[in-house]
């Protein structure tokens, strides 16, 4: 019987409530399996942790799935709700990781550590900032590791638009981060004994570049793809309808497909990227000028002059500035 559903997903320890109209008449047999109507699962990554809450909810009845970003538990309210939270009930705790300053909860639960999954190999060149130990801010959070090196050795930005390149991007690497991406994540899932799901999984996104927005950022799509791995994981299966996507709940911030890496994204890339403010910046131009103009000088040099990016696949700022040096 066809039948709207609504999907509520709230997390119980009052942290994310997020409430979702799904507005399509769908077969509800399509939509849920079931699980153990006693034990409830708590999605602890970072970013992803929402997305793959979603996913899996819209797949299973009962809302069983609920999400804990792990940089909330720095909140000492939050750790203490936690703790109440893993004592009053069966809870499987899935997380790439438990903080240190929590291990004294996770033996109050079942825990399964799982990978965490990125494909830098269709942003090679995203970096971050870890600025948590300097007084000023940058004004973003994520940068070329490309321009970011650039601006930091002095060289301008007409002559900067010239590294982005084809040439460039093969002489620095860039066009080799298909097979460095598949062996980090390869080797993750080989690590905790998930090898034939961590295979399946590379296969499916690595062909599939509308899976992520950015290096860690999934889309909806690539949301589906994790959360059924994650399923087969858990022993409940995989999905066999993957056509009712979560929200986009990370398309809020998209770093641009670029140009002359077309080998690793398999069709043309277009230098345009959605900022986090809302801001859309169409051409490679305007984005160097943002960066040169507003982001960098907003920071003092020596702190550039002394610090390097670096990128899920282990890339640095610091073998960038050998590459750069070896042309200009």
């Amino acid at each position: 019987m066809l039948e709207k559903v609504r999907v509520v997903f709230v997390a119980y320890l009052g942290i994310h409530i997020q409430t979702i109209l799904w507005p399509m008449a769908v077969p509800k047999w399509h939509i849920f399996c079931c699980i153990s109507p006693m034990k409830e699962y708590l999605i602890s990554f970072e970013c992803q942790s929402v997305g793959i809450e979603q996913s899996l909810n819209l797949h299973f009845e009962g809302n069983k799935f609920k999400s804990l970003p792990q940089f909330q538990l720095k909140d000492p309210l939050v750790k203490e709700k936690l703790e109440t939270y893993l004592n009053s009930r069966e809870v499987c705790w899935i997380t790439n990781q438990i903080p240190s300053d929590c291990t004294d909860l996770a033996t109050n639960c079942e825990v399964k550590i799982l990978p965490f999954v990125s494909m830098s190999k269709f942003y090679p060149d995203l970096a971050s900032f870890d600025d948590s130990n300097i007084a000023v801010k940058f004004k973003e959070k994520y940068h070329s590791m490309l321009l970011y090196t650039l601006f930091k050795m002095g060289i301008n930005k007409r002559d900067a638009h010239s590294f982005f390149s084809e040439e460039f991007f093969d002489h620095c690497g860039y066009m080799h981060t298909d097979s460095l991406n598949r062996k980090n994540l390869m080797n993750s899932f080989e690590a905790l004994g998930y090898s034939d799901q961590g295979k399946k999984l590379w296969v499916s996104l690595s062909r599939d570049n509308r899976s992520f927005h950015t290096d860690s950022h999934p889309t909806p799509y690539g949301f589906l793809k994790i959360s059924s791995c994650i399923s087969e994981i858990l022993g409940l299966g995989t999905f066999s309808n993957t056509n009712f996507a979560p929200p986009d709940s990370l398309g809020y911030f998209k770093w641009a497909k670029y140009p002359g890496l077309e080998i690793l994204l398999h069709e043309y890339g277009s230098f345009t990227w959605k900022m986090k403010n809302g801001n859309i910046i169409r051409s490679l131009s305007d984005f160097i000028d943002y960066y040169y103009l507003e982001v960098y000088p907003a920071v003092p040099f020596e702190v550039i002059s002394k610090s390097y990016l670096g990128n899920y696949l282990g890339q640095s700022s610091r073998e960038m500035e050998k590459y750069v040096s070896s042309i200009h």
